[in-house]
């Protein structure tokens, strides 16, 4: 296997992780200081007990652990990734957040929602045509399936591989 072609793979899994470990850490902590019954912003100790109360909660402490291998990865694929491409690319973990919210906490997403999100996770590949060579088709690939699976999601055909979009 080539140098090249095993950075882009190396890419695709980083990016993967990120995604799925921050969006799972978000969804774990949200669910997780839910149950601790919110805290109140009335006073300094009124803040302090409530947090104390959230880190008492074991669906916190996952939430943080899943956001904290989400940092590493993050870290690590930056060390060789162009950032141009990974911020975007990361940005499908807010299409994950929202099916799994919607899925796992069973919140409400009305359809303008959904929109906005297909909205977010849609420009990325418009925005960065320059990095072909970083793992573009794993953007694509992530990006149909974050519209995919959102009900009444908007029309997605102009979105278009990036190897495409460049003549590559």
């Amino acid at each position: 296997m080539s140098v090249a072609r095993r950075l882009r793979l190396k890419t695709y899994v980083m990016i993967v992780l990120m995604v799925l470990f921050g969006a799972m850490g978000d969804v774990l902590l949200g669910k997780g200081m839910k149950e601790t019954g919110g805290v109140a912003l009335t006073s300094l100790a009124s803040i302090f007990d409530g947090l104390k109360l959230g880190f008492h909660n074991q669906l916190v402490w996952m939430g943080m652990l899943s956001l904290i291998i989400f940092f590493i990865c993050y870290l690590l694929v930056l060390s060789w990734a162009d950032y141009s491409f990974v911020s975007p690319a990361s940005a499908v973990s807010y299409a994950v957040v929202t099916f799994l919210g919607w899925v796992l906490l069973h919140e409400a997403v009305p359809s303008v929602r959904w929109l906005g999100v297909v909205v977010i996770c849609g420009s990325p590949p418009a925005n960065v045509p320059w990095t072909a060579n970083r793992a573009t088709a794993a953007l694509s690939v992530l990006v149909r399936f974050a519209t995919a699976t959102a009900p009444h999601s908007a029309d997605t055909s102009a979105i278009r591989p990036l190897a495409s979009a460049t003549g590559s």
